[in-house]
């Protein structure tokens, strides 16, 4: 998938409770995405600055054209790190890495029936034919809108 394609999809899903988008990428190009239980953190700004921040507040980000490390200026490049001195690292990468970083991240707290209520019920069934014992699972799934209430009906995937 391309960068734009993932960073759209990434800022489009329906996540859980603890993952909150702040901003509008598609209005002003700028957008923070944050887990609110770690601290997790995908910042956008301007189009321009990509940074993603983990729950132990390493980070990595896009490389800026200069900044200023204990009263020096710095040019940093893709692949140079700092290390302030608690320890936390700071690297510097592309957009493409940043990006799918976050994706890697964010991904696993896409609520997959967004919009549907989902019944699952499974059978176990076991019979024993001359002396040979088989059993048997079946799995049923039904499908029915949680946004129209009044809607009562389910689809039914076997």
């Amino acid at each position: 998938m391309q960068t734009k394609e993932k960073l759209n999809s990434l800022l489009t899903q329906k996540y859980r409770h603890n993952i909150v988008i702040y901003g509008d990428y598609n209005k002003n190009k700028s957008v923070v995405l944050v887990d609110s239980n770690t601290s997790t953190l995908l910042t956008i700004t301007d189009d321009f600055f990509f940074s993603f921040k983990d729950k132990n507040h390493n980070s990595w980000s896009t490389v800026p054209p200069s900044l200023y490390v204990n009263g020096q200026q710095y040019y940093p490049q893709p692949g140079d790190s700092i290390t302030r001195t608690d320890g936390v690292k700071h690297h510097f990468t592309t957009k493409q890495e940043v990006i799918a970083m976050a994706a890697a991240y964010f991904e696993k707290f896409i609520i997959p029936y967004y919009g549907l209520e989902v019944n699952w019920r499974i059978c176990h069934f076991q019979d024993i034919q001359n002396g040979t014992r088989y059993n048997y699972k079946l799995s049923e799934m039904k499908f029915k809108s949680s946004s129209y209430e009044e809607i009562n009906a389910y689809i039914s995937s076997n």
